[in-house]
This record gives C-alpha cells, sequence and structure tokens, in this order.
C-alpha cells in the first residue's frame, strides 16, 4: 500500500446568473421616506446560483428624479488559488495575459422597456448594458449601472437579472490511497 497524489488543471467556460429586486418609482426624489410597497435606496438582496465568481451586493440610489442608480459588486468566491479569464480564452496566467481577471457583466432585465445603462466596463456592449469587468487578481470590483425610469407610472418592486460568464482554470489535487489486492498463489 501506498500513497501516491493525483494532480490535474481544468479550464473551462462558466455561465451564472444573480437576481436582486429594485424598486422602481417615477419621480425617485419625491416622498422618499415613503416605505408603502419599497425602499428607494439602500442594499437590496442578491441570489446566486452557486458559482466562483458573484454578485455579492446591490445597492440602489436615486440619482437625479429620473435615474435609479445600482451598485453591483462582483466577488471571486472560489479557492484563491483559482484563476478566472475572459470566456472563450486560454487559461495562461502569465502577467502580460490581457484576458486574465476578466468577466462579462451583463444586465439582462429592463426596466419599463429602460436597459441598464453601465460604466467602468471594457469592450462594452452599443447600449453600455454589458462589457467585461476587470476583478485584478480576485478583488472585488463594482460596476455602477442606471436606468432611465421616466416611462414608469407607479411604485412597484421588480427583479433584475445580470450574467457572468468568465473562463475557469482549477488546478486539483487529491491523495489516493493504491492497495494491493493481488492474491498470494502460496
Amino acid at each position: 500500500n501506498f500513497l501516491q497524489k493525483i494532480r490535474t488543471n481544468i479550464c473551462y467556460n462558466y455561465e451564472t446568473t444573480a437576481t436582486s429586486y429594485l424598486c422602481v418609482k417615477r419621480d425617485l426624489l419625491s416622498n422618499l421616506a415613503t416605505k408603502d410597497i419599497c425602499e428607494l435606496s439602500g442594499p437590496k438582496p442578491v441570489f446566486n446560483s452557486g458559482s466562483p465568481i458573484q454578485i455579492s451586493a446591490v445597492e440602489q440610489n436615486p440619482a437625479g428624479s429620473d435615474k435609479l442608480q445600482v451598485l453591483f459588486t462582483l466577488s471571486h468566491v472560489g479557492f484563491p488559488e483559482d484563476r478566472f479569464y475572459k470566456v472563450d480564452t486560454e487559461c495562461n496566467d502569465v502577467e502580460t495575459n490581457q484576458d486574465r481577471d476578466l468577466v462579462w457583466f451583463e444586465v439582462v432585465s429592463e426596466l419599463s422597456g429602460a436597459k441598464a445603462t453601465c460604466n467602468g466596463l471594457r469592450d462594452a456592449l452599443p447600449d453600455r448594458s454589458g462589457g467585461f469587468v476587470d476583478l485584478a487578481n480576485g478583488a472585488d470590483s463594482q460596476v455602477v449601472c442606471s436606468f432611465d425610469v421616466t416611462d414608469v407610472e407607479s411604485v412597484y418592486e421588480t427583479p433584475v437579472n445580470v450574467k457572468l460568464k468568465y473562463r475557469y482554470y482549477q488546478f486539483i489535487e487529491k491523495p489516493i490511497l493504491i492497495k494491493d489486492v493481488s492474491i498470494n498463489d502460496e
């Protein structure tokens, strides 16, 4: 009997969705204290499917009478030694790899027909509802998005969905015990 270590490196595309609930209202600056249906500012609950990179926090605040601002925090919650890269690229951990630490972020929900407009995204979509976020060396990163709520007619709470896509690299090492199960012919 002896103990042997088995190692493997795996690199694969990963896609996940996170959902939060936003409070939507036409004139965001009037009656801020009204909490009849939902709260117009502050942290919001967020729900993720199990994945190593998640939306860890969502905060909503008015940004003028007709703009709703949402702050999304992205976090790497997997093992610290695991890495991630731009989706559909090689898992190459050299410092010069421009695709390292990049996560595709996209707000796929609309509020009363208005798409999100997000700031600070790399290679953003023309409407700025999505683009790449750099989680440099696995550190948290934040994305600020806004929704135009001019066409909103009432106060309501609504889900907002965010899609994350990336390529994930894991180094797995497991010890296994190898036993001699041969039969003696004596």
